[in-house]
């Protein structure tokens, strides 16, 4: 009779350990809370993706073409409703985009909307309508790469460039615009400021298909630059 008590007063002090336990959930959303988000649901990728975003019929007319820091058309001015909007789109359909369309036509854009570096509003294009002409957003051929040409530059710099944050990554001379990354800029300092002599060699990018440039700037990307006497190697 003792052995049976003690047994079943054993058996009442785990019941509240149990009860404590938590309650295993297969709701995939709260088991990957607080994880890294590259490491969410057991597929690591480099960047957030943007999911779902709901099209809507944007109609206006064209009023000119805009183009990046690279000189190369990734957009156009939509006014619609008194109203002036920037529409973006991946350079590589320049090329069909500016051949199906044409300033001060009427088209029809398909995209969503969201803000530009400034703040401003810009509209993503997915589809244009011009007519009887749809281009629609397509990844670029990667089968026709262009080939890199190694070159060697020097000149004095004529302006900055710099990415969608303000920060410097590239100088121009002249007619040639000469990438690298950020932290190079902010390691040299004011060795990178306009007027300097620089001198610098690397490899000129191609111009990737379905491109189209305001002028014939050529884009290198810098692998060593020198400035004030030092040869620096651009990592």
């Amino acid at each position: 009779m003792k052995k049976m008590l003690v047994a079943i007063i054993a058996l009442i002090m785990c019941v509240p350990v149990f009860s404590q336990q938590p309650e295993e959930t297969h709701h995939r959303g709260q088991r990957e809370e607080g994880r890294p988000p590259h490491q969410r649901g057991g597929r690591p990728h480099g960047r957030e993706r943007d999911g779902l975003r709901v099209l809507s019929e944007y109609k206006g007319t064209l009023v000119d073409f805009t183009y990046n820091e690279e000189k190369a058309y990734n957009g156009f001015t939509l006014s619609a409703e008194g109203k002036n909007t920037e529409v973006r789109f991946a350079p590589h359909l320049a090329k069909e985009i500016m051949g199906a369309t044409k300033k001060g036509g009427n088209v029809t854009v398909m995209g969503f909307k969201r803000s530009g570096k400034d703040g401003a509003e810009v509209i993503v294009l997915n589809s244009i309508t011009s007519g009887s002409k749809t281009v629609y957003e397509h990844r670029p051929d990667r089968d026709g790469r262009p080939k890199e040409e190694f070159t060697k530059a020097d000149g004095k710099v004529t302006a900055l460039a710099k990415d969608k944050e303000g920060r410097v990554n590239g100088v121009y001379l002249d007619k040639s615009l000469v990438r690298f990354a950020p932290h190079v800029a902010f390691q040299l300092g004011d060795k990178l400021s306009v007027g300097k002599a620089i001198t610098i060699t690397g490899y000129v990018r191609g111009n990737r298909e379905g491109e189209v440039f305001v002028e014939n700037t050529k884009v290198i990307m810098a692998q060593t630059l020198a400035v004030d006497g030092t040869t620096y190697a651009v990592r």
